[in-house]
C-alpha cells in the first residue's frame, strides 16, 4: 500500500514508519521537524519536510495519492494548549482538517487519527469506555474531540474510512518530555543525570501506560485493514506515579528519593481506559509495563546528552 504518515519523524510516528517499511509498504512522511528527528526515519521512507498547515503539504498528499493516511502531526503539550489555545487549534484542528480534505481529494480509502484520553476530561468511570460522555477540560482535549467530529463528517460526506484512537499514556524509546506519557521520559532523564525527580502531590494518582510499539502496531493495523470508528487505545491497567518511579529507579540502580511538590490543581486522580472494544478487532497491548520500562530505560540511559 501507499501510506502517508504525518508527524512520522516523531515519537510514535517513527515507530509506525518502522513497521510499515518492514511490511513492505510505500511510505511517505510529512514532518516539519519542530519536534521530530530526521534520524528517526528509516531511509526506505520518503521524508518531506512539510508543515501540515501548508499549501505545499496539501498538494503533496494529492501528488502521492495514498491509500491510507496516518495523521500523527500534532501539538502535544497540554499546558501549552492552555497557555495558547489559538496556536493549539491552528495545529491540532486546522492542520488535521487540511490533511482530511487533501486525503479526500486524493481519494484515499482510510484516515487514521491519533486522538487522546483527554477527550473524556475528569471521568469518574474507571476504566472509561468509549460510550462515556466526552467532556474535555483543556484546549488540547477539545481540539482532539473536534477532529473526531470532523472525521465523522468526512466519513458521511466522502465515504472515507476514519479511525480515531483515544490513546492513554504512550511511553517508550524516542520519547520527548511532553505529551501524556511524558512522565516516563522526565523521570528517566532525571535518573540518568542523577537529578531527583519531582512528583506532583502524593504520587498516588494513577495512569494507564501503553508501550509505543503496541501503539504503532495498532495504527499500522488500522491503516492496512481500513478500520472505521472510535476506539480507546490502552493497556487497560492502572499504575500509580509512585509505583512508576519505583520501577524506573530500580532499573537505574539508584535509591534517590523523589521530591514531592504541590499537587497540580484539578489533576485527574485516576485515569484508565477500557480496551474491550478495540480487542474485538484482534489487537491488545502485549508489552508488560516492567518490560516496556526496561526498554525505555535502556534507550534513555544511553542516548547522548
Amino acid at each position: 500500500m501507499k501510506i502517508l504518515v504525518t508527524g512520522g519523524a516523531g515519537f510514535i510516528g517513527s515507530h509506525v514508519v518502522d513497521l510499515l517499511v518492514e511490511a513492505g509498504h510505500a511510505v511517505t512522511v510529512f514532518d516539519n521537524l519542530s519536534a521530530g528527528v530526521r534520524e528517526n526515519v528509516r531511509t526506505e521512507a520518503n521524508l518531506l519536510e512539510l508543515d501540515v498547515n501548508s499549501v505545499e503539504a496539501a498538494r503533496a498528499v494529492v501528488d502521492f495519492a495514498p491509500e491510507a493516511v496516518i495523521h500523527l502531526a500534532a501539538q502535544i503539550d497540554l499546558r501549552r494548549s492552555v497557555a495558547d489555545p489559538v496556536a493549539d487549534a491552528e495545529i491540532n484542528i486546522l492542520g488535521g482538517v487540511r490533511m482530511l480534505q487533501a486525503a479526500a481529494q486524493a481519494r484515499a480509502r482510510t484516515f487514521v487519527f491519533a486522538s487522546s484520553s483527554a477527550v473524556y476530561g475528569q471521568s469518574p468511570a474507571v476504566p472509561t469506555p468509549e460510550s462515556y460522555p466526552t467532556d474535555p477540560v483543556s484546549p488540547y482535549g477539545a481540539a482532539k474531540l473536534a477532529m473526531e467530529n470532523y472525521l465523522n463528517v468526512f466519513r458521511v460526506t466522502h465515504g472515507l474510512h476514519c479511525a480515531a484512537f483515544r490513546f492513554s499514556n504512550v511511553y517508550g524509546p524516542r520519547q520527548g518530555g511532553k505529551g501524556e506519557g511524558g512522565v516516563v521520559s522526565v523521570f528517566a532523564n532525571d535518573l540518568a543525570v542523577g537529578r531527583p525527580p519531582r512528583i506532583n502531590g502524593d504520587g498516588e494518582q494513577t495512569r494507564d501506560f501503553l508501550f509505543v510499539e503496541d501503539a504503532a502496531r495498532l495504527l499500522t493495523m488500522a491503516a492496512e485493514r481500513g478500520m472505521d470508528g472510535v476506539f480507546n487505545a490502552s493497556a487497560g491497567r492502572e499504575t500509580s506515579i509512585n509505583d512508576l518511579y519505583a520501577k524506573l529507579s530500580r532499573l537505574a540502580g539508584v535509591t534517590t528519593e523523589p521530591e514531592h511538590v504541590a499537587a497540580v490543581p484539578n489533576e485527574t486522580r485516576r485515569s484508565c481506559l477500557s480496551a474491550e472494544k478495540v480487542a474485538q478487532s484482534g489487537w491488545r497491548a502485549e508489552m508488560k509495563i516492567d518490560d516496556g520500562l526496561r526498554q525505555a530505560w535502556e534507550w534513555f540511559s544511553t542516548r547522548p546528552r
